[in-house]
């Protein structure tokens, strides 16, 4: 009994602080990001389309598929990696039954989202802002934390996010009918699965197979379904304890972050490739820049063991139920020159001075 005091008393001083930091009226953790994307969509009517970046992560797309949605695939500006407006307001214009738009910060940058908001609620002031903050925790504009401006917004605390306890997400928002809702139907899910691990092993062994073409039946939408349990469930939120140990220390976190990233460009030519905008309220969630040489880049780093993705390509091939194309030039872009490299707290400084090495040996 003491011990589910203490996690209920645990839970509650994380909502509160980041009921404190957002500004935001109710709080709610849940088991991840995506779950919470899956509830407030479930909560939302008329169930038509959603628009959202194609390179984001799988899992969100499968959300809008699994709560009745069809998405429609928004491009991004080169700028910040972020949504381009102008894409955004040729599709409000040609589709009038938009319910939501899922506005994510993509790599602890800040999207345009004030503007972003006047275009869309000017449009049609019923659409929902879901503002995704899963990897720019603690990111600010205009001296706000990004997660401050949507009807709804979503965080992570998984695996390699600004916040890493592993697992954990949670939403926020003034509304207090949706925050019921939303928190009804993460109370209706079943209990996480405790044979995760082998779960994951099966879902990457198809998701890589997809992404390779290896297997021309299968898509993102049929695993998304096989292995739904994966990704929507609800849990005990006993994460909340080593969440609140890494939020009392997130300024330590931010500052190794910045530092990092600051010893790559330091390091590495940045003549040779192309980094995105940022503003004094970035924090970097990783060293990203776009390169011709990428693959080589990726290849090189891997093969040296050394942590660099290329999240993430834009997915919207591999949706064949999904209705409406759009012009995604500059995701495709993004998608094919794209390297992430760690800035994490374990990423040492002698590390980035090798990676640097290697990488300017062949750019």
């Amino acid at each position: 009994m003491n011990n589910i005091q203490n996690n209920n008393q645990t839970i509650e001083k994380v909502e509160d602080k980041l009921r404190f930091l957002f500004k935001k009226k109710y709080v709610a953790l849940c088991s991840r990001a995506t779950v919470a994307i899956y509830a407030t969509l479930l909560s939302i009517n008329p169930k038509d389309y959603v628009i959202v970046p194609a390179n984001i992560c799988p899992s969100v797309i499968n959300a809008i598929f699994q709560t009745g949605f069809q998405p429609i695939f928004v491009d991004l500006n080169l700028n910040n990696f972020n949504i381009c407006l102008k894409s955004l307001k040729f599709i409000l214009n040609k589709h009038k039954n938009i319910s939501a738009v899922i506005v994510p910060h993509f790599y602890g940058i800040p999207a345009e989202i004030e503007e972003l908001i006047h275009i869309v609620k000017n449009e049609n002031d019923k659409i929902l802002i879901i503002e995704d903050v899963a990897q720019s925790f603690g990111v600010k504009t205009d001296n706000l934390f990004v997660g401050s401006f949507g009807d709804v917004s979503i965080f992570s605390f998984g695996y390699s996010k600004i916040i890493d306890v592993s697992t954990g997400g949670a939403f926020i928002t003034n509304n207090i009918e949706l925050y019921k809702n939303i928190k009804y139907v993460i109370s209706s899910l079943k209990l996480k699965n405790h044979n995760l691990l082998n779960l994951k092993e099966k879902y990457r062994t198809r998701y890589i197979n997809i992404l390779q073409n290896k297997n021309p039946d299968d898509d993102l939408l049929k695993i998304g379904s096989d292995f739904q349990d994966l990704f929507i469930h609800r849990c005990n939120s006993l994460f909340s304890k080593n969440l609140l140990k890494e939020l009392n220390v997130f300024s330590e976190n931010k500052s190794k972050r910045i530092f990092n990233y600051n010893e790559y460009k330091k390091n590495l030519r940045s003549n040779k490739f192309f980094l995105p905008d940022t503003d004094d309220g970035f924090i970097p969630w990783r060293f990203n820049f776009l390169s011709k040489k990428s693959k080589k880049i990726t290849e090189l780093l891997r093969d040296k063991r050394i942590n660099v993705s290329n999240w993430y390509p834009p997915i919207n091939v591999y949706y064949k139920k999904a209705e409406i194309k759009t012009d995604l030039t500059n995701s495709i872009m993004l998608g094919k020159e794209i390297v992430n490299l760690w800035v994490d707290k374990k990423t040492s400084t002698s590390d980035i001075v090798k990676t640097s090495k290697l990488i300017n040996s062949i750019i």
